[in-house]
């Protein structure tokens, strides 16, 4: 079933959005303009969704399926009922219009794919909600002096918007292949999708993200871009996935391996991995967490 994208109401624009973010996490999650734009483009509930004078809630639905994407109350707030009154508000209007669940971030164009750790965790259970014990991860690491094995397997940016969405229909039919229809959709050059060769077929994909001066518009700004400090060396990795056929045959590293090399080819210094369990796979390159979070989901019965 397609995903459809709902308009956002007046009072939750991009600078309400900006200016309570920039007074909540904006010292520790710099939120640019562009960014935020993009979050609020998809899936917004405008009757669920709130602005009130120092905090906001972004709620979104899809169906059944229901996000708050985002609970924001300014510190000087904090303590005093608002973020109560803000959650409420969404989830009952949120259940009334027929959501049975609700959950915390991981929204599709998702700020953070759930609560930051240490963060608002217990605030969030005391009010019903089932919080992961399980932890998932941002992970970084410079490539400034990194060396890649001398022998890469074959990686290419994808030439034609057909080739990338015909492997993601096969192999990732989920939220990967929206996320490259909808960058496609917007604009977007597929050569962010690096395509992982093996006897001239496609074995696997790497969407990456870059700032190199001159760069064709990416469609969409990938999840790993999202924080990055406005200066060039910055770039991002993810998702990255190797097709059933050829998975056990350690192309996942090589092609994780040459996706850095890539990067760095195009001047990247630093790099990041957004949402993943996977650390020990990523240790292996030398990427190290720089983030937590932990998944929430409330039923209503």
């Amino acid at each position: 079933m397609p995903y459809k994208g709902k308009r956002y109401m007046p009072a939750l624009t991009v600078d309400a959005l900006l200016s309570t973010w920039r007074r909540t996490l904006g010292e520790i999650l710099p939120l640019r303009p562009e960014v935020a734009g993009q979050f609020l483009s998809v899936n917004i509930d405008p009757h669920a969704s709130s602005v009130l004078e120092g905090g906001l809630v972004v709620a979104k639905r899809d169906g059944p399926r229901g996000w708050i994407a985002a609970l924001l109350v300014e510190p000087r707030l904090q303590g005093r009922g608002l973020g109560d009154r803000l959650l409420k508000h969404a989830l009952d209007t949120l259940a009334r219009s027929g959501v049975a669940e609700v959950v915390l971030g991981a929204d599709l164009l998702h700020l953070l794919p759930g609560v930051p750790e240490p963060g608002p965790s217990d605030f969030f259970r005391r009010r019903g909600f089932a919080i992961e014990d399980r932890l998932e991860f941002d992970l970084a690491c410079s490539l400034v002096d990194r060396r890649p094995p001398d022998e890469l397997p074959e990686v290419e940016p994808a030439a034609h918007w057909e080739e990338v969405l015909e492997f993601l229909a096969a192999e990732f039919p989920g939220r990967w292949r929206w996320e490259a229809e909808e960058a496609r959709r917007r604009g977007g050059s597929p050569s962010y999708f690096l395509l992982l060769r093996v006897g001239g077929e496609t074995a696997g994909f790497a969407r990456v993200h870059h700032q190199e001066p001159g760069a064709p518009p990416p469609g969409l700004i990938a999840p790993s871009g999202f924080w990055s400090p406005a200066f060039p060396g910055y770039g991002g990795l993810g998702p990255i996935g190797v097709g059933s056929r050829w998975r056990g045959r350690g192309l996942g590293l090589g092609l994780l391996e040459a996706a850095m090399a890539h990067l760095r080819q195009l001047g990247v210094a630093e790099l990041a991995v957004d949402w993943t369990t996977l650390t020990d796979f990523y240790a292996r390159v030398g990427l190290a967490p720089c983030r937590a979070y932990r998944r929430g989901r409330l039923r209503f019965s």
